[in-house]
């Protein structure tokens, strides 16, 4: 395992990384694995392997924060579909407020994601039982738990 992506996962053990940096890291190894592909090439295994490890540490990270998240406010996951579907479809899911709910100057209604108000998405399926996979929600989820803990 990359140097790199060890100091990534004890810090992430240890909650000093943000999802965002998370993220950029995650992104990082994708460009390196891409930028570099080649089959017969003796290194492809090994940027192989780092940008998978890389990716699981981001969803560790993001797993905590959702887990944390759940906990402390009455919230589940939604799929957001495009209006046409397909495989190379951006949707993902959503963390979903279940009632209406204040952060500051943030507020959602009850079924509203973090990330925008439900009414700039095309439709909302609920998946309870998957993890959350926006970014944007996770890191508003992410500050509303740093915030919260600043203000007890």
């Amino acid at each position: 395992m990359n140097q790199e992506l060890k100091e990534l996962e004890r810090r992430i053990e240890n909650r000093e990384v943000s999802i965002s940096e998370a993220h950029e890291i995650n992104k990082k190894f994708h460009r390196i694995y891409y930028s570099k592909w080649n089959p017969r090439d003796s290194g492809q295994k090994e940027r192989t392997e780092n940008w998978t490890i890389s990716k699981n540490l981001f969803l560790k990270l993001a797993n905590k924060i959702w887990s944390e998240f759940k906990e402390k406010y009455p919230s589940k996951t939604s799929y957001a579909y495009s209006p046409r579907e397909n495989v190379n479809s951006g949707g993902c899911s959503h963390i979903v407020m279940k009632e209406e709910a204040s952060f500051g100057r943030r507020k959602r209604e009850a079924h509203d994601p973090l990330c925008k108000k439900r009414k700039h998405f095309w439709m909302l399926s609920d998946v309870s039982d998957s993890e959350p996979t926006c970014i944007v929600c996770l890191r508003v989820a992410e500050d509303i738990l740093k915030k919260s803990t600043l203000t007890k």
